[in-house]
Order: structure tokens, then sequence, then C-alpha cells
């Protein structure tokens, strides 16, 4: 995503277990963004609220709402006044 210039505005989780039973689970962002660590924290909160099962067989991590570089993502700067 970095490379190409373009921003994601949802994250979509597949977990399948072992037993192959499979749940999907996704989130809307409220905003579109292509930071690694915002959406590396959010992906992190979707595998988490899955309930523990059994060991996990294959886990799928889909980005959605893609957007090219028509949006320019500004970096927050802490010491704006």
């Amino acid at each position: 995503m970095l490379k190409n210039n373009v921003f994601t505005q949802s994250i979509t989780i597949k977990m399948r277990y072992t037993s192959f039973k499979t749940y999907t689970k996704s989130k809307k962002l409220k905003f579109s963004t292509k930071s690694k660590d915002f959406l590396y924290n959010e992906m992190l909160e979707l595998i988490n609220s899955f309930e523990k099962e059994d060991e996990v067989r294959l886990l799928g991590v889909y980005f959605g709402d893609i957007k090219k570089s028509s949006l320019v993502q500004l970096p927050l700067n802490k010491n704006l006044q």
C-alpha cells in the first residue's frame, strides 16, 4: 500500500480453526489511512476479538475500500499549538 500510495478504510479478518470452522469479522474505519502502525493495531484488535476455540489453521487479512493517491495523509505534529 505504501509503494502504490493507496489508502484503505476497512479491514477484514478471516480465521479458520483446525476444526475447519471459519469466522470472519470486519471493521470500517472512520477515515482512510495507509499508516502501517495504525492498521497493524486495528488488525490485532480484530484478531483478539475472536473467541479462542482451537488452534488456528488459516488467518487471512483483507484491506477494502481502497482509494488511490488522490488523498494525502498529513503527519500529526505533537508540537502544534
